[in-house]
């Protein structure tokens, strides 16, 4: 479907259009706008999303953030004239999406052989990489730690001990992209196309001003189906979380338990 097509069904449900008519120029531009709006809130939620991309970079030397630890990791990364001091970034920077968090992070090593080898990394706090008594060393090419300070517009991957080769893996949230005109087409999974309409609906509905049916939908009844939308998408993609029991079944070394995959109340935040 198309971008304009959403909007149509959205007003629809509203009342603002009659079947076949078209809505004003303005108020088209104004949905688009809102449907920008409302997918940059979705962005901030791991569940409003239907996947966790994977993304690697090659480690081309030590980054230009926290004296070689940081690499700048976002859209504008390595435009910047090449610096080591600076918040500018250099050509070692990595220009992709900017994660708003990291689920895993791995270091893919190539140096030692045609096969690549992942090794996770561990995540630290911001706490426990102040409490770092040394961070500056020679570069090699491994690490074992990492954190993650969510900077705008570009974040900042620091990493210790500091890479000069091999390259990280990440994977991060998927990010929703709203459509950028009222002609460009907009596709997603099952259960998104009515969570679009449904939510676009209810945020045009005071911005709106004309009824052209005689009694339009109550806004608290649009307002309960547009979250059962957004909600019927979350349960989908949330991550089913796997719980250790107590009892030695002898699946992992040293018979130390094992997992049910279908336990999702693990307290684990996503």
């Amino acid at each position: 479907m198309l971008a304009q097509d959403f909007i149509y069904a959205a007003l629809r449900k509203i009342g603002q259009i009659r079947p076949g008519y078209t809505a004003s120029p303005e108020l088209m531009a104004d949905a688009l706008a809102e449907w920008a709006t409302f997918f940059d809130a979705l962005n901030a939620e791991r569940t409003a999303n239907y996947s966790n991309p994977d993304y690697v970079y090659p480690i081309l030397g030590p980054g230009s953030q926290s004296d070689g630890n940081g690499y700048l990791i976002g859209p504008s990364a390595t435009t910047a004239p090449a610096t080591t001091t600076s918040a500018a970034g250099t050509a070692n920077d990595w220009n992709g999406p900017r994660p708003d968090s990291i689920i895993r992070a791995n270091l893919k090593m190539t140096s030692l052989s045609a096969q690549p080898v992942y090794i996770p990394l561990r995540p630290i706090t911001q706490e426990e990489w102040a409490g770092l008594a040394i961070r500056q060393i020679p570069a090699i090419n491994v690490t074992s730690v990492f954190w993650y300070d969510p900077q705008f517009p570009n974040g900042v991957f620091n990493v210790f001990p500091p890479l000069n080769g091999n390259a990280i893996e990440l994977f991060t949230w998927g990010v929703l992209a709203p459509p950028l005109s009222l002609g460009a087409a907009w596709s997603a999974p099952p259960g998104y196309q009515d969570m679009v309409i449904l939510n676009l609906a209810a945020r045009l509905y005071y911005m709106a001003t004309r009824e052209v049916v005689i009694r339009a939908i109550p806004y608290q009844i649009l307002a309960s189906q547009a979250q059962a939308a957004l909600d019927k998408i979350r349960a989908v993609n949330r991550p089913i979380q796997r719980l250790r029991n107590d009892f030695s079944g002898g699946r992992r070394p040293g018979g130390a338990g094992y997992y049910d995959s279908f336990v999702t109340a693990t307290g684990e935040p996503y």
